[in-house]
């Protein structure tokens, strides 16, 4: 038997495009996974000015969930840079920073997610 049809007010006819930076959408992807719902459907109820409540995971500190989104979101930050500065060598651009620069910088991300997981881990980081 056919689902029902939908009153002509009900249906979902019209699209909106929107662009996002990759960060953006990142943050969009985690944040709908973290409601328990799909990117449109988080963009929908979060445009549409309706609530959305994120199911209740027993046993995590929400302050660590809360620090590695942060993590996450720096790392991904700086991958995005790792990223322009390698186009940049492969396609015979100048590139402005020294290894040394490079390396120095992938160094404190080291450190600042060794850190971060050490804080969490022994229930330091809220």
């Amino acid at each position: 038997m056919a689902r029902p049809k939908k009153h002509a007010l009900e249906r979902r006819t019209e699209e909106v495009n929107t662009r996002f930076t990759l960060l953006e959408l990142d943050h969009i992807q985690n944040e709908a996974k973290k409601a328990g719902l799909s990117r449109a459907a988080f963009i929908r109820k979060r445009s549409l000015s309706e609530r959305i409540v994120a199911p209740q995971v027993r046993g995590v500190d929400p302050a660590a969930i809360m620090k590695l989104d942060k993590l996450i979101q720096e790392i991904n930050a700086i991958g995005v840079n790792v990223n322009q500065i390698a186009l940049a060598a492969n396609t015979d651009r100048r590139v402005p920073l020294g290894s040394e620069h490079v390396t120095d910088a992938l160094d404190a991300m080291r450190q600042k997610v060794e850190t971060t997981l050490d804080e969490l881990v022994s229930g330091d980081g809220s």
